[in-house]
């Protein structure tokens, strides 16, 4: 129940609130030693609501705890999330090296334990590597990517899906840095065209 008070809050934007209530959880289940919770996930959440936050320091050790925990009956996708959220809590404080080095692990991850190409954890840490190639200012890299998750999502998922809108916003942010309009404003009016398709009326 307080895993769940604790996530609603944070995704609800009440990231404070939901901090001493994930952590009571994690107390809780540290003391009593039992709970249908895996740790991995309670960390995870309490890591993300730090992140939301700002507190990337807090983020990242929260997240580095989570990955210590990884195993057992965690599944491989959501053990490797876990070191694609403390990758990109590294991108977002600036140190890029780090959060690319991370997000490389996490996919290899997911490709050591068969995770299929399509699944949903994957290209999210997919997606969020080719953002912090687009920090790192590896632009080439970072549009190969995004324009492959692109492409993907069209063909699996439609041009209505989340993920099309997401892989279509990273590639006019893309074109944006690069300083290139031709390319970025088109992105833009099809990014424009989608949420405005998604907003409810």
């Amino acid at each position: 129940f307080l895993r769940y008070k604790g996530e609603g809050l944070a995704d609800d934007g009440k990231a404070e609130a939901a901090v001493p209530i994930l952590q009571q959880a994690i107390a809780l289940q540290e003391k009593t030693g039992s709970g249908t919770t895996p740790p991995l996930v309670l960390f995870n959440a309490l890591g993300k609501a730090f992140a939301y936050l700002g507190r990337y320091r807090d983020a990242a050790a929260t997240f580095s705890r989570a990955a210590a925990l990884q195993g057992g009956t965690t599944g491989a996708a959501s053990a490797s999330t876990v070191v694609g959220n403390l990758a990109l809590v590294n991108a977002w404080s600036g140190d890029y090296p780090e959060a690319l080095r991370l997000f490389r692990e996490a996919i290899a991850s997911m490709d050591k334990a068969g995770v299929p190409a399509d699944d949903a954890m994957r290209r999210v840490n997919e997606r969020n590597h080719a953002s912090a190639l687009i920090l790192a200012g590896d632009y080439p890299k970072a549009k190969s990517e995004l324009s492959r998750l692109r492409q993907r999502a069209r063909e699996v998922d439609g041009m209505d899906s989340n993920e099309y809108l997401q892989t279509t916003i990273r590639l006019a942010m893309l074109a944006r840095r690069m300083r290139d309009p031709a390319a970025g404003q088109p992105l833009l009016d099809e990014a424009k065209r989608l949420l405005d398709r998604k907003a409810p009326n």
